[in-house]
């Protein structure tokens, strides 16, 4: 692309001095000079400009690529798992149910995501807090519970320690968002990236800084690693956290 649009603008300079060289050339001029001194700027300030917004376009393609790339490694990997599962009972059955929700809400909003990644790249000012309609959480921990039902804090637990994982968080004060029913979907992941629980809760929101509880009850050895909790409301991703298994 790049050679073809060099001979093109080559082509087109030597077809520009072949025509001036068949015309009589009146001495240069100071005006004349500062004229084309005048017209070359212009031409370098459009020029800038074309390179700026084609940089802008590949990092915001790129970006949107980059992240293209993870959710279809995310989606094939859901798949291969479906496929080896010996037994597909009710709460993988609502598990995979909100992970194809979830793979065509991302397809649906795809425009509206490629607006966001424009907007952070082109954000080049200081951040100012500006309250809008989308949800947010305040606080999100994840607590651990042991055979004794006694409740831990922190980030990293034990795996023989573990008999509940408890998800507690908080929505954030916002005027801006309306009063009304919402839906959450709380999604704990694993090491590999695989979604092992998925709760959902309908409610409605009154922006009084409400407060959750999602429990989740160990069903099978949790390997070493770090996992991470999701929560969600109404397609969109609104708070997360991590804490490792050692």
């Amino acid at each position: 692309m790049y050679r073809i649009v060099n001979y093109l603008f080559v082509g087109l300079l030597i077809n520009v001095v072949f025509h001036c060289q068949g015309h009589s050339q009146n001495p240069s001029t100071e005006t004349l000079r500062k004229t084309y001194q005048t017209k070359l700027n212009n031409l370098s300030y459009r020029l800038q400009k074309e390179v700026k917004q084609s940089e802008q376009k590949i990092a915001i393609q790129q970006r949107y690529l980059d992240s293209l790339a993870i959710i279809l490694d995310i989606l094939e990997q859901d798949r291969e798992h479906l496929k080896n599962l010996v037994s597909f009972n009710q709460q993988k059955k609502n598990i995979y149910k909100l992970k194809i929700m979830a793979y065509n809400e991302f397809l649906l909003r795809k425009d509206s995501f490629i607006k966001e990644i424009k907007k952070s790249i082109n954000n080049k000012k200081p951040s100012i807090v500006i309250q809008t309609p989308t949800l947010k959480v305040e606080y999100i921990v994840v607590n651990s519970i042991n055979q004794l039902d006694q409740e831990k804090t922190g980030s990293s637990y034990r795996e023989r320690t573990v008999k509940k994982l408890k998800a507690r968080f908080s929505l954030a004060d916002n005027k801006a968002a309306k009063t009304g029913k919402k839906n959450l979907i709380v999604l704990f992941i694993d090491n590999k990236r695989q979604i092992f629980y998925a709760a959902t809760q309908n409610f409605i929101f009154d922006n009084s800084q409400q407060n959750f509880v999602f429990t989740y009850t160990k069903e099978k050895l949790l390997d070493r690693g770090q996992y991470s909790l999701e929560v969600h409301c109404d397609g969109k991703k609104i708070g997360s956290t991590t804490f490792s298994i050692r």
